[in-house]
């Protein structure tokens, strides 16, 4: 994302994007969390901004969360506002139930809306695990998939014993053990019938200790040693080559200091 602020008369924020069917009007969360920072420190600066749209759109990703983020701090930064990383975490949750998480460390455990972040150490051997995504074509908005959700036939599992699970035992061990749990998967399923079609072949690959959608969708992940992720290459061409319109990740975890400098300097 490039930033620039504009004169002291302009009364509008100007946003492009290199993907040209992302909206770039009031609807979008760049310019929601600009107006929010207006809101919050009272500073009326307004910026011309250049989205490189790399992560994709309906993904189940954050991206959009994550450019709000990066909004919120460049206009702090730029106005030499001052606010603190815990400012920027408790003001944007007012926006968007997934945006506070871009304050964290990027290790976190999520409540209420997604908003109530705790911050937490790297998981258990996360330097040696790899993380392969899958995004297909479909898109699946967040409102469709939580309308067809039944609340009937989530999980029953206790948060908190997942949460044990993966700190004391890390994210692969988890996996191994069934527990990743996403309560959007059934539910986007029937939204897009293709996408259950889509993990079952992704989780044919032996290297996989366990594949799950990513949020609400559409994106589907995969978790393997690093080790092994060179010699799932293979399998992965072949998958690519079944779905030709898929694009495809290859991810690592991530975990920094609970500082807003650390994120985006």
């Amino acid at each position: 994302m490039h930033f620039s602020k504009l004169p002291s008369t302009a009364t509008e924020d100007v946003l492009t994007c290199s993907d040209t069917s992302l909206a770039v009007d009031r609807s979008n969360l760049v310019l929601k969390a600009l107006d929010l920072m207006r809101a919050k420190t009272g500073k009326k600066a307004h910026f011309k901004v250049h989205l490189e749209k790399i992560v994709p759109m309906q993904a189940g990703l954050g991206g959009g969360s994550g450019n709000a983020a990066t909004a919120m701090y460049a206009f702090n930064a730029l106005t030499s506002f001052g606010a603190s990383n815990e400012d920027l975490k408790s003001w944007s949750g007012d926006i968007g139930s997934d945006i506070t998480f871009f304050f964290s460390t990027g290790t976190a455990y999520c409540t209420g809306r997604g908003e109530i972040v705790a911050p937490m150490p790297a998981l258990p051997e996360a330097s040696d695990l790899c993380v392969h995504v899958f995004k297909p074509p479909e898109g699946l908005s967040t409102a469709l998939v939580f309308k067809a959700l039944n609340l009937e036939n989530v999980s029953k599992i206790n948060p908190l014993s997942l949460l044990d699970c993966f700190e004391n035992n890390g994210a692969l061990n988890a996996a191994e053990d069934g527990r990743l749990v996403n309560d959007l998967e059934p539910p986007a399923f029937i939204c897009a019938p293709s996408l259950l079609a889509l993990k079952k072949r992704i989780e044919k690959v032996p290297a996989y200790k366990g594949v799950m959608m990513s949020g609400s969708g559409t994106s589907i992940y995969a978790l393997l040693p690093s080790s092994e992720s060179a010699a799932a290459a293979q399998l992965v061409s072949a998958i690519l080559k079944e779905y030709p319109q898929v694009r495809f990740f290859e991810s690592d975890f991530l975990n920094k200091k609970d500082t807003n400098t650390e994120w985006f300097a």
